[in-house]
């Protein structure tokens, strides 16, 4: 697995969902820098929103709603941004970095 993917898990030590940084959105507010999609929603169906390769690779593309709206891929390690994208690197792709330490608030 990529090492700037993070694993997030439930109570009993599942992995239900993964966590990445972006910067596009960290651009705007480092408060929206953290995104997340999930493999294991809440009733235990495996694969319910995103498929992934174990990797560094999901399917389909990934939109946040919210301000700053983002749509990428992740693709091999590569995030790829969709041109609708309401950031400065909107229709850029730019290789994974690592989630800052400090001054992360995780909503």
């Amino acid at each position: 697995m990529h090492p700037y993917l993070q694993p997030l898990e439930d109570d009993a030590g599942e992995i239900v969902a993964y966590e990445f940084w972006c910067p596009g959105c960290a651009s705007i507010d480092p408060r929206h820098g953290l995104h997340v999609f999930t493999v294991n929603d809440e009733g235990g169906n495996k694969d319910q929103e995103w498929s992934f390769d174990g990797e560094a690779s999901f399917e389909p593309s990934l939109a946040y709603e919210n301000e700053p709206y983002c749509h990428l891929h992740l693709t091999g390690g590569i995030i790829r941004y969709y041109p609708d994208c309401r950031h400065s690197m909107a229709g850029q792709s730019v290789p994974m970095m690592p989630t800052p330490v400090d001054g992360i608030e995780r909503e």
